[in-house]
């Protein structure tokens, strides 16, 4: 399924491209994790700084702590349940009050004259993200004779998180839907210029030598494609060479095999009748042999020297010598 280039070519594309995806969405998945912690951390210092100096001035009217936990609760969730959690300690850090039965068997912590955050688990497994404030005392500003704590459980976050994970996991299908027809191009374009190089191979190994080709591609097919080119003008001129050394070899072997026929043909015949025709006529038929032999002879060295079994020796020439 798999042999040709360009279906090897696509699912490695395919592949990694998967891989790209996957960790992009893991990597999103953490970063959001960490983003939704932090604004929700944000969100309840805001929420709690706020709600600090509105409870002092609740208590300092003299409401009751509960009364004011109370009102504090109808202004930040708006009868909506209990999305932030408000407990109230007193300055040993005990819990005087909160809108919640479970907060009563919690331990946040001792009371603290500054911000802090953390995060607490509840004896079924869920897990709030806290803040505590201190609340001043309007008559001594450096007195905090009251903590503030506001917690909102991971559970909106999830669900924040679950809600944009279709969103991801469609624009990953979008992507990959794009990313495919991008490496099915991709892959065309690498796989289509080679195709014609194997089809022009094709026609020179079936005796159509006359292939040129014309390929804009990749820097490696347009190499391949014009080493093919100058393969193919090769074979034509070695083609072209040997027909015309047949035509010469079949013209040089001619001659002496027509004068070895006529004068045996004579001898046979009896028109050399006499001793010195016949001695003309064989001496014609020797040389003309002779003149075979060294005709095969230069073929047979030229056929070595193209196997490449004959190595030529060099050495300097006396030209002048050879001109006398």
């Amino acid at each position: 399924m798999f042999k040709s280039l360009q279906a090897r070519l696509l699912l490695s594309y395919l592949l990694i491209i998967i891989v790209c995806l996957a960790l992009v969405g893991l990597t999103a998945l953490v970063l959001l994790r960490g983003y939704q912690k932090t604004m929700t951390y944000s969100r309840l210092t805001d929420r709690a700084t706020l709600a600090a100096g509105l409870i002092g001035q609740m208590l300092h009217r003299g409401m009751p702590p509960q009364d004011a936990v109370r009102r504090l609760d109808g202004q930040l969730n708006g009868g909506k349940g209990k999305e932030t959690w408000i407990a109230l300690l007193d300055g040993t850090g005990r819990l005087a009050a909160g809108n919640d039965n479970r907060l009563r068997d919690q331990q946040f912590g001792t009371a603290t004259a500054q911000t802090e955050r953390g995060e607490h688990r509840l004896a079924g497994g869920e897990r709030l993200l806290y803040v505590t404030v201190p609340v001043r005392s309007l008559r001594d500003p450096a007195a905090a004779p009251w903590t503030l704590i506001l917690a909102e459980p991971l559970r909106p976050t999830r669900q924040a998180l679950d809600s944009l994970l279709p969103r991801l996991l469609w624009a990953g299908l979008i992507a990959l839907a794009v990313s495919v027809v991008v490496a099915a191009v991709v892959a065309y374009s690498i796989a289509r210029p080679l195709d014609r190089i194997a089809q022009a191979a094709e026609e020179v190994a079936a005796g159509d030598y006359d292939q040129s080709l014309q390929i804009e591609a990749p820097t490696e097919v347009a190499r391949l494609a014009r080493s093919f080119n100058s393969m193919a003008r090769q074979v034509q001129a070695t083609l072209r060479s040997q027909q015309d050394l047949v035509a010469n070899v079949s013209h040089e072997l001619k001659t002496p095999l027509t004068s070895i026929q006529g004068f045996s043909q004579a001898l046979l015949d009896g028109t050399a009748e006499d001793g010195e025709s016949r001695r003309r006529a064989a001496a014609i038929i020797h040389e003309e042999a002779g003149r075979m032999r060294r005709l095969v002879d230069e073929l047979l060295d030229l056929a070595r020297l193209e196997a490449g079994q004959v190595e030529l020796a060099q050495a300097t020439v006396d030209v002048g010598a050879l001109l006398r």
